[in-house]
């Protein structure tokens, strides 16, 4: 593809996979929330929803930050996402 290694290229692409990554997030909570209404567990759901607000700050720091055209390597939002959608995931999964 011509022009795909000039370096606004890459910048849109970045910031379109960090979209991406919190369009993900969104419906993984939606699908959680939906699940953990029909089994009537409002501890876990609010938990759930603590879990995606920590894995959501990050990627929109890092949004903000792009659009903002600081191009500085990302360092504390992929660790921070990652932290956030484990503990979701295990909330999801293995809360009665």
């Amino acid at each position: 593809m011509p022009g795909a290694d000039l370096p606004e290229n890459q910048f849109e692409r970045t910031l379109l996979a960090w979209r991406r990554t919190m369009i993900g997030v969104l419906v993984v909570l939606g699908i959680g929330g939906i699940h953990i209404t029909m089994e009537n567990r409002p501890v876990a759901g609010a938990a759930a929803g603590v879990a995606a607000l920590f894995a959501i700050i990050p990627i929109v720091s890092r949004i903000n930050a792009l659009r903002r055209h600081q191009v500085e390597i990302a360092l504390w939002q992929p660790l921070s996402l990652v932290v956030g959608l484990a503990v979701l995931g295990i909330l999801l999964t293995f809360v009665p």
